[in-house]
Protein backbone atom coordinates (compact mmCIF):
# COMPACT_ATOMS: atom_id res chain seq x y z
CA UNK A 1 0.00 0.00 0.00
CA UNK A 2 1.65 3.22 -0.93
CA UNK A 3 -1.34 6.23 0.24
CA UNK A 4 -1.29 9.30 -2.40
CA UNK A 5 -0.43 12.40 -0.59
CA UNK A 6 -2.25 14.95 -2.92
CA UNK A 7 -3.11 17.36 -0.11
CA UNK A 8 -5.14 14.38 1.82
CA UNK A 9 -4.36 13.36 5.24
CA UNK A 10 -6.11 10.02 6.20
CA UNK A 11 -6.21 9.39 10.15
CA UNK A 12 -6.46 5.51 10.80
CA UNK A 13 -8.29 3.93 13.85
CA UNK A 14 -6.49 0.06 14.66
CA UNK A 15 -9.31 -2.15 14.85
CA UNK A 16 -9.60 -5.53 15.88
CA UNK A 17 -11.88 -8.15 15.83
CA UNK A 18 -12.76 -11.55 17.04
CA UNK A 19 -15.29 -13.38 16.45
CA UNK A 20 -17.56 -15.74 18.57
CA UNK A 21 -20.16 -18.24 18.09
CA UNK A 22 -23.30 -18.55 19.68
CA UNK A 23 -25.86 -21.06 18.14
CA UNK A 24 -26.36 -19.97 14.21
CA UNK A 25 -25.52 -16.50 15.12
CA UNK A 26 -22.28 -14.71 15.56
CA UNK A 27 -20.99 -11.75 17.20
CA UNK A 28 -17.97 -9.34 16.52
CA UNK A 29 -16.91 -7.70 19.12
CA UNK A 30 -15.30 -4.42 18.72
CA UNK A 31 -12.11 -2.61 20.37
CA UNK A 32 -10.32 0.27 19.24
CA UNK A 33 -6.69 0.68 19.97
CA UNK A 34 -5.15 3.98 20.03
CA UNK A 35 -2.15 6.07 21.54
CA UNK A 36 -3.87 5.63 25.02
CA UNK A 37 -3.11 1.83 24.66
CA UNK A 38 0.47 2.31 23.56
CA UNK A 39 0.54 2.23 20.07
CA UNK A 40 2.99 5.02 19.18
CA UNK A 41 0.43 6.99 16.79
CA UNK A 42 -3.00 6.38 15.39
CA UNK A 43 -1.84 6.77 12.14
CA UNK A 44 -1.58 3.56 11.42
CA UNK A 45 0.10 2.41 7.25
CA UNK A 46 0.09 -1.50 7.63
CA UNK A 47 -0.63 -4.31 9.36
CA UNK A 48 1.36 -7.44 9.28
CA UNK A 49 1.18 -10.78 10.80
CA UNK A 50 4.37 -12.72 11.25
CA UNK A 51 4.97 -16.34 11.57
CA UNK A 52 5.05 -16.42 15.37
CA UNK A 53 1.34 -14.57 15.52
CA UNK A 54 3.07 -11.50 16.66
CA UNK A 55 0.99 -8.36 14.87
CA UNK A 56 2.91 -5.28 13.62
CA UNK A 57 2.05 -2.00 13.50
CA UNK A 58 3.79 0.49 10.63
CA UNK A 59 2.65 3.90 12.17
CA UNK A 60 4.36 7.24 11.63
CA UNK A 61 5.78 7.53 14.63
CA UNK A 62 7.51 4.39 14.89
CA UNK A 63 7.03 0.65 14.24
CA UNK A 64 4.57 -1.41 17.31
CA UNK A 65 4.90 -4.91 18.01
CA UNK A 66 1.65 -6.26 19.77
CA UNK A 67 1.82 -9.65 21.60
CA UNK A 68 -1.97 -9.91 22.38
CA UNK A 69 -1.62 -7.66 25.74
CA UNK A 70 0.82 -5.30 25.04
CA UNK A 71 2.14 -3.07 22.67
CA UNK A 72 6.47 -2.81 22.13
CA UNK A 73 7.28 0.04 20.22
CA UNK A 74 10.46 1.01 18.03
CA UNK A 75 11.40 4.33 17.11
CA UNK A 76 13.89 7.34 16.72
CA UNK A 77 15.53 6.49 20.08
CA UNK A 78 15.92 3.04 18.73
CA UNK A 79 17.69 4.02 15.38
CA UNK A 80 14.51 3.35 13.17
CA UNK A 81 13.74 6.10 11.03
CA UNK A 82 10.50 7.83 11.37
CA UNK A 83 7.78 6.97 8.98
CA UNK A 84 6.96 3.19 9.09
CA UNK A 85 5.33 2.75 5.87
CA UNK A 86 5.49 -2.03 5.73
CA UNK A 87 7.37 -4.45 7.20
CA UNK A 88 8.71 -7.69 5.67
CA UNK A 89 9.68 -10.56 7.54
CA UNK A 90 13.01 -12.31 6.18
CA UNK A 91 14.27 -16.13 5.93
CA UNK A 92 16.66 -15.17 8.35
CA UNK A 93 14.79 -13.78 10.66
CA UNK A 94 15.17 -10.28 10.59
CA UNK A 95 12.78 -7.76 9.50
CA UNK A 96 13.06 -5.32 6.72
CA UNK A 97 10.94 -2.09 7.33
CA UNK A 98 10.02 0.53 5.13
CA UNK A 99 10.52 4.23 6.18
CA UNK A 100 10.11 7.53 4.92
CA UNK A 101 14.07 7.97 5.34
CA UNK A 102 15.07 4.66 3.26
CA UNK A 103 14.85 1.15 4.25
CA UNK A 104 15.68 0.08 8.22
CA UNK A 105 17.08 -4.00 8.71
CA UNK A 106 15.66 -4.65 12.08
CA UNK A 107 18.12 -7.58 13.85
CA UNK A 108 15.89 -9.06 16.26
CA UNK A 109 18.92 -10.71 18.06
CA UNK A 110 19.85 -8.01 20.26
CA UNK A 111 22.93 -7.53 18.44
CA UNK A 112 24.20 -3.60 17.79
CA UNK A 113 23.14 -1.40 16.06
CA UNK A 114 19.34 -2.88 16.26
CA UNK A 115 18.32 -0.99 13.20
CA UNK A 116 20.74 -0.67 10.08
CA UNK A 117 18.95 1.65 7.43
CA UNK A 118 20.02 1.87 4.15
CA UNK A 119 19.10 4.63 1.64
CA UNK A 120 19.16 5.39 -2.36
CA UNK A 121 21.38 7.77 -3.20
CA UNK A 122 18.26 9.72 -5.17
CA UNK A 123 17.20 11.85 -1.89
CA UNK A 124 13.25 11.67 -3.69
CA UNK A 125 13.47 7.71 -3.59
CA UNK A 126 13.95 7.62 -0.18
CA UNK A 127 10.52 7.91 1.04
CA UNK A 128 9.52 3.84 0.60
CA UNK A 129 5.89 2.75 1.09
CA UNK A 130 5.85 -0.64 0.31
CA UNK A 131 8.33 -3.92 0.23
CA UNK A 132 8.36 -7.33 -1.62
CA UNK A 133 10.94 -10.38 -1.62
CA UNK A 134 12.29 -10.74 -4.53
CA UNK A 135 13.38 -14.49 -4.62
CA UNK A 136 16.86 -14.15 -4.59
CA UNK A 137 18.11 -12.79 -1.10
CA UNK A 138 17.23 -9.14 -1.95
CA UNK A 139 13.92 -6.52 -1.69
CA UNK A 140 11.65 -4.91 -4.20
CA UNK A 141 11.43 -1.37 -3.06
CA UNK A 142 7.99 0.66 -4.29
CA UNK A 143 9.13 4.47 -3.61
CA UNK A 144 7.78 7.97 -5.09
CA UNK A 145 10.98 7.99 -7.52
CA UNK A 146 9.95 4.21 -9.26
CA UNK A 147 10.44 1.14 -8.28
CA UNK A 148 13.93 -0.29 -6.74
CA UNK A 149 15.71 -3.26 -5.88
CA UNK A 150 17.44 -3.42 -2.94
CA UNK A 151 20.76 -6.61 -3.49
CA UNK A 152 23.16 -7.73 -1.84
CA UNK A 153 26.35 -6.88 -2.67
CA UNK A 154 28.25 -10.42 -2.76
CA UNK A 155 29.69 -12.22 0.28
CA UNK A 156 30.37 -8.77 2.73
CA UNK A 157 26.57 -8.72 2.49
CA UNK A 158 26.32 -10.22 5.86
CA UNK A 159 28.32 -7.32 7.42
CA UNK A 160 25.47 -5.24 6.00
CA UNK A 161 26.37 -4.15 2.07
CA UNK A 162 23.60 -3.72 0.03
CA UNK A 163 22.98 -1.55 -2.90
CA UNK A 164 20.00 0.31 -4.19
CA UNK A 165 19.14 -0.60 -7.96
CA UNK A 166 16.82 1.55 -9.59
CA UNK A 167 14.63 -0.64 -12.04
CA UNK A 168 13.53 0.85 -15.56
CA UNK A 169 9.56 -0.49 -15.39
CA UNK A 170 8.84 1.82 -18.33
CA UNK A 171 7.50 4.75 -16.85
CA UNK A 172 6.51 7.72 -18.67
CA UNK A 173 8.35 11.04 -17.79
CA UNK A 174 5.97 13.62 -18.72
CA UNK A 175 4.53 14.87 -15.15
CA UNK A 176 6.78 14.70 -11.76
CA UNK A 177 4.22 11.81 -10.33
CA UNK A 178 4.95 9.98 -13.58
CA UNK A 179 7.75 8.31 -11.67
CA UNK A 180 5.15 7.72 -8.14
CA UNK A 181 4.65 3.63 -7.61
CA UNK A 182 1.32 3.21 -5.90
CA UNK A 183 1.21 -0.74 -5.58
CA UNK A 184 3.44 -3.51 -5.07
CA UNK A 185 2.94 -7.74 -4.86
CA UNK A 186 4.66 -10.62 -5.81
CA UNK A 187 2.74 -13.12 -7.33
CA UNK A 188 3.29 -17.21 -6.42
CA UNK A 189 5.04 -17.86 -9.66
CA UNK A 190 7.98 -14.81 -8.59
CA UNK A 191 6.42 -12.43 -11.15
CA UNK A 192 6.11 -8.60 -9.57
CA UNK A 193 3.00 -6.23 -10.51
CA UNK A 194 3.65 -2.30 -9.73
CA UNK A 195 0.98 0.20 -10.07
CA UNK A 196 1.37 3.74 -10.67
CA UNK A 197 -0.53 6.41 -12.02
CA UNK A 198 0.29 5.25 -15.66
CA UNK A 199 -1.23 1.70 -14.97
CA UNK A 200 -0.07 -1.52 -13.97
CA UNK A 201 2.88 -3.28 -14.99
CA UNK A 202 4.03 -6.82 -14.80
CA UNK A 203 7.50 -8.12 -14.70
CA UNK A 204 8.63 -10.95 -17.54
CA UNK A 205 11.12 -13.53 -16.56
CA UNK A 206 13.68 -11.58 -19.29
CA UNK A 207 13.52 -8.51 -17.74
CA UNK A 208 11.21 -6.62 -19.56
CA UNK A 209 7.79 -5.00 -18.38
CA UNK A 210 4.42 -4.79 -19.81
CA UNK A 211 1.89 -2.59 -19.27
CA UNK A 212 -2.17 -3.00 -18.34
CA UNK A 213 -4.64 -0.70 -18.00
CA UNK A 214 -3.98 3.39 -19.03
CA UNK A 215 -5.43 4.26 -16.20
CA UNK A 216 -4.23 5.64 -12.24
CA UNK A 217 -3.93 2.24 -10.86
CA UNK A 218 -4.45 2.70 -6.64
CA UNK A 219 -4.57 -1.02 -5.42
CA UNK A 220 -3.81 -4.62 -6.76
CA UNK A 221 -4.74 -7.53 -4.79
CA UNK A 222 -4.90 -11.50 -6.28
CA UNK A 223 -7.96 -13.63 -6.10
CA UNK A 224 -8.51 -16.79 -8.27
CA UNK A 225 -5.99 -16.61 -10.73
CA UNK A 226 -7.01 -12.51 -11.26
CA UNK A 227 -5.10 -9.29 -10.44
CA UNK A 228 -7.88 -6.67 -9.73
CA UNK A 229 -6.99 -3.34 -9.88
CA UNK A 230 -8.51 -0.57 -8.34
CA UNK A 231 -8.23 2.87 -10.15
CA UNK A 232 -9.07 5.90 -8.82
CA UNK A 233 -10.64 9.24 -10.49
CA UNK A 234 -8.62 11.49 -11.19
CA UNK A 235 -8.64 14.55 -14.14
CA UNK A 236 -10.60 12.80 -17.23
CA UNK A 237 -9.89 9.16 -16.09
CA UNK A 238 -12.88 7.22 -14.55
CA UNK A 239 -12.69 5.36 -11.33
CA UNK A 240 -13.36 1.77 -12.21
CA UNK A 241 -12.28 -1.98 -11.32
CA UNK A 242 -10.40 -4.19 -13.75
CA UNK A 243 -9.57 -7.55 -13.66
CA UNK A 244 -6.09 -8.56 -15.25
CA UNK A 245 -6.66 -12.79 -16.32
CA UNK A 246 -4.97 -15.47 -17.84
CA UNK A 247 -5.46 -16.38 -21.35
CA UNK A 248 -5.69 -19.88 -21.21
CA UNK A 249 -4.17 -22.12 -24.54
CA UNK A 250 -1.88 -19.46 -25.07
CA UNK A 251 1.78 -20.74 -25.65
CA UNK A 252 3.34 -17.84 -24.09
CA UNK A 253 2.04 -15.90 -21.31
CA UNK A 254 -0.58 -13.90 -21.98
CA UNK A 255 -2.91 -11.64 -20.43
CA UNK A 256 -6.39 -9.87 -20.75
CA UNK A 257 -8.00 -7.22 -19.14
CA UNK A 258 -11.68 -6.47 -18.32
CA UNK A 259 -13.49 -3.89 -17.05
CA UNK A 260 -15.70 -4.57 -14.25
CA UNK A 261 -17.20 -1.56 -13.38
CA UNK A 262 -16.80 2.22 -14.12
CA UNK A 263 -18.19 4.95 -11.37
CA UNK A 264 -20.47 7.59 -11.99
CA UNK A 265 -18.91 9.97 -14.68
CA UNK A 266 -18.78 10.75 -18.45
CA UNK A 267 -16.48 8.22 -20.36
CA UNK A 268 -14.42 9.62 -22.50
Amino acid sequence: MAPSERGNCFVLLLCLCSVVWTGQASQLPLRTFTTADGLPSNRVSRIVRDARGYLWFCTRDGLSRYDGYQFTNFGVEQGLPLGSTDLLPSQSGAYWVATSDGVARFDTTGRDPLFTVFRPEDPGARRITALADDGAGGLWCETMKGLYRLVPSGPASQQGVWTFVLVDIGLPNHFPDDHVVTALLRDRSGTIWAASYSGLYRSSVNGTWTRYTPAWVYRIYTFRACFWAGTATFGSVLGMACAVSPLTGASAPRWKVSIISRMAGTET
